[in-house]
């Protein structure tokens, strides 16, 4: 989790003052996140999800579905980068990631970008992933993702 995903997981849960969507973007802009929020990526841009709403999403979902295995990082927000041993790491993978690659309509691994998580001790298990080189995992409206087969959560059903 990030510093300002903690922060509004935080606030969220506590109640004293919930942190509001708006805040959590002025937070991310702050840490350098300029994503456009204008839908200025699709060439129609009208009731589509722009960049900043698949980011805020993402975070919004981890803070639902991720919180208790991502408690630590509440208090260090570094990535350690092992995908393998972070539970956190994983849990927003297999939960978070599908929806956002369909929303954003690709991650840094499916654009063929290495991800700086390192997921080399993976190798030769069932849980080794590669990157995709199709480049983009989103579907038109109406049409299953290829990511809808990784909504399965495997977190779950680690025998």
């Amino acid at each position: 989790m990030t510093a300002c995903a903690t922060k509004f997981r935080v606030s969220n849960t506590l109640g004293f003052r919930p942190q509001t969507l708006g805040e959590m973007k002025q937070c991310l802009r702050e840490v350098g996140i300029q994503f456009s929020d204008d839908g200025r990526a699709w060439s129609e841009p009208a009731n589509r999800p722009t960049c900043f709403d698949c980011w805020t999403d993402n975070i919004m979902n981890d803070a639902q579905l991720c919180w208790n295995f991502c408690l630590s990082k509440f208090v260090h927000s570094k990535n350690a980068g092992h995908f393998g041993k972070d539970p956190c790491l994983q849990c927003d993978e297999y939960t978070s990631g599908p929806a956002f690659i369909k929303c954003a309509g690709a991650n840094r691994r499916s654009t063929g970008i290495a991800s700086d998580i390192d997921r080399n001790d993976l190798a030769s298990t069932k849980w080794e992933q590669h990157i995709c080189t199709a480049g983009i995992c989103a579907a038109r409206e109406g049409e299953p993702s290829r990511c809808d087969t990784l909504l399965r959560d495997p977190l779950r059903n680690t025998k």
